[in-house]
């Protein structure tokens, strides 16, 4: 058992699949395991997290903007990671 990880982070963008390949490349290589962490590059998150949004039902809209957006960003990912371990 190797206690090496690799972490990639991914933000669901083509250019993710290159470098999942080659992590996934390394880890076979140096017997270690990947660890992907997200980036969600939605700006309406920035509004969110800045309180831009003060009228409760426009926050609440935002939000849930928010979550379908990474929701969406977290499929894409986990289907290139799960192509690039394929290879």
């Amino acid at each position: 058992m190797s206690y090496k990880s690799i972490i990639l982070t991914a933000s669901g963008s083509v250019e993710d699949t290159k470098t999942a390949i080659v992590a996934a490349r390394l880890a076979k290589r140096a017997g270690s395991q990947i660890r992907c962490i997200p980036v969600f590059p939605d700006l309406a998150a920035d509004l969110v997290y800045y309180g831009v949004t003060l009228n409760r039902a426009v926050e609440s809209a935002a939000v849930e903007r928010v979550r379908a957006s990474e929701q969406v960003t977290q499929e894409r990912l986990e289907t290139v990671v799960r192509e690039a371990a394929q290879r």
